[in-house]
């Protein structure tokens, strides 16, 4: 299926990494790989204009009102430490609301989302409004370990809210914990909280 740029709002496809539609993956790949040369699209953005084409908005608002909206994704994807490149940030058993480092899989339980806000999400996401969507990395302070949870059931908003950039720390706003990986030796390896010693993440995917 082509799908010349032209037709699409391509930066907002790739801020709605729930979507799993082959157009939306084709511009994906077109947005992340400007490289390509796409050729002369002027006929198609004419023909475009004259049929009066909607948008990628207007087919959100109108013909998919039941998907959650992810406009305020900055970052998503795996989630890795540099003192543990081999595993990933994972959401573990999910009854135990507490977040692990678990072998790098790119499955669902793995996909972490960071937003323009500073929540730090993780889990599959749920792409409509009738499935439960992703819970949030908080730092609790009364304990070493991170916790997932509802972001509507957590009363500090700080307490959720992370700093993050690539290639960097991830620091709670609230406590001013890093989350950080000890290493415990043939006890394996922990996901904490503490204070900061320089340790850097790094997710798959920064949108500009």
């Amino acid at each position: 299926m082509s799908c010349p740029s032209s037709w699409f709002d391509v930066r907002r496809a790739v801020e709605h990494p729930g979507l799993n539609n082959c157009s939306v993956k084709c511009c994906v790949f077109i947005f992340q790989n400007p490289g390509i040369d796409i050729g002369d699209v002027s006929e198609r953005k004419a023909l475009r204009k004259s049929l009066k084409c909607k948008n990628f908005q207007w087919y959100l608002d109108h013909v998919y009102p039941e998907m959650r909206r992810y406009n305020n994704t900055v970052a998503y994807g795996e989630l890795r430490n540099n003192k543990a490149k081999d595993v990933c940030l994972d959401q573990g058993p999910q009854e135990n609301h507490t977040a692990i480092l678990y072998p790098c899989h790119g499955w669902g339980p793995q996909l972490a989302r960071y937003t323009k806000e500073g929540f730090l999400h993780l889990g599959a996401l749920g792409t409509t409004t009738l499935l439960p969507d992703t819970r949030c990395l908080v730092d609790n302070v009364k304990s070493r370990f991170p916790q997932l949870l509802d972001c509507e059931k957590v009363k500090s908003s700080l307490h959720k809210r992370w700093n993050f950039i690539q290639n960097g720390a991830i620091l709670n706003k609230g406590t001013g914990r890093c989350l950080e990986v000890e290493n415990r030796g043939m006890a394996g390896i922990d996901l904490i909280l503490r204070s900061c010693t320089g340790q850097r993440w790094t997710i798959k995917n920064f949108i500009k």
